[in-house]
């Protein structure tokens, strides 16, 4: 990594270890990972004490932003998995009343959604 105002600066070399911690507890629609920086081990073995150094993008941002599996589809794949169980329910249920106020297949379908 190099010095942003002097670009031939190199501040951590390459083949460093850096110790690090990150919160796990993800909340639904969070874009972002919560990363807390500890330590610097340096290749000759020499260290550098962060103690919990918010890990920020360029403009300052907490939390390092990547692509995000959100499980959409396990989250809403059972709410319309239930509509249906409910749909196939109600359309097994014998049909009462006359054709003015019975609804159809595709009503019911719709109204469970």
């Amino acid at each position: 990594m190099y010095d942003s105002l002097n670009p031939s600066v190199v501040l951590i070399p390459q083949g460093i270890k850096i110790i690090r911690a990150y919160s796990s507890d993800v909340a639904y629609g969070q874009i972002r990972v919560l990363v807390a920086w500890n330590r610097l081990i340096f290749p000759n073995g020499a260290m550098i004490d962060l103690k919990g150094m918010s890990g920020t993008d360029g403009i300052g941002q907490a939390g390092l932003h990547d692509q995000t599996d959100n499980h959409y589809a396990r989250i809403f794949g059972s709410a319309i998995l239930m509509s249906l169980l409910g749909v196939g329910a109600q359309l097994s249920q014998p049909q009462t009343g006359n054709a003015l106020t019975t609804p159809s297949a595709s009503q019911q379908a719709a109204g469970a959604l």
